[in-house]
């Protein structure tokens, strides 16, 4: 496609994408329905139904086109299923749905980072995180920024696939295993004012994001590294 049909594709597809989100919030507003209560219905639907995990990894991944809150999900695998399977189904749905937001933020900003961002003061900035892409990432996901944004980023600045998907694999793990952990350490009704929480697991999800923390710490000091170049040699008379 050239560039006119290029842009009208793209300008479509945005349409399209405002058009499903409007419609999925309007419809959750109309019913009366909060991010809360749509994760209380997936986990009702979950405990009833051999499907619920299918289900579970299909709405994580699509969760980023509509803007839910991927941190509910993840809690509500481990409330669901426990610590260890829950972990598991939170990893592949995290995973392939920061995938999948990688697409769309390359989609629709490859055309601006190629165009506007060349001659911009960013260009420095984004040329270090390409140069530097596994690293960027993963202590991205080391700190806990938002997952669905840095995802959306990755892509925007056209991050390498294989780097953002390696950093995001890594640097993911121990949050979303320590808001699993949390998740299974709910004893009683998930959306309860006061829910009893299981100390053990509470512990283990705590230490998980301490360590998370810790390890961002040594990435930035391997980042802060100086490149070592090797001496040149004076060329032989």
């Amino acid at each position: 496609m050239n560039n006119a049909s290029t842009r009208i594709f793209r300008s479509i597809t945005f349409i399209i994408w405002v058009v499903v989100i409007v419609t999925f919030w309007g419809y959750s507003q109309q019913t009366n329905m909060s991010a809360f209560d749509i994760v209380h219905e997936l986990i009702e639907f979950a405990h009833n139904s051999v499907w619920g995990p299918i289900l579970y990894v299909v709405f994580y991944i699509v969760q980023p086109i509509v803007f839910f809150p991927s941190t509910f999900l993840t809690i509500a695998a481990g409330y669901v299923y426990g610590p260890v399977v829950g972990a598991i189904l939170a990893i592949v749905g995290s995973n392939a749905s920061s995938v999948l937001a990688w697409f769309v933020g390359r989609f629709f900003g490859e055309s601006l980072v190629s165009d506007r961002f060349k001659r911009s003061m960013l260009t420095r900035f984004s040329d270090q995180l390409r140069t530097n892409s596994f690293q960027s990432v993963l202590l991205m996901r080391l700190i806990y920024l938002p997952y669905d944004v840095v995802s959306y980023f990755s892509g925007f600045m056209r991050l390498s696939l294989p780097a953002f998907v390696l950093g995001t694999l890594l640097g993911g793990l121990p949050g979303t295993i320590s808001f699993a952990l949390f998740g299974s350490s709910i004893e009683g009704d998930f959306l309860a004012e006061t829910p009893e929480l299981n100390p053990w697991a509470l512990a283990g999800a705590l230490l998980l994001f301490v360590l998370s923390v810790s390890l961002s710490r040594l990435v930035r000091r391997w980042g802060d590294q100086p490149t070592i170049e090797a001496p040149s040699i004076p060329p032989s008379s």
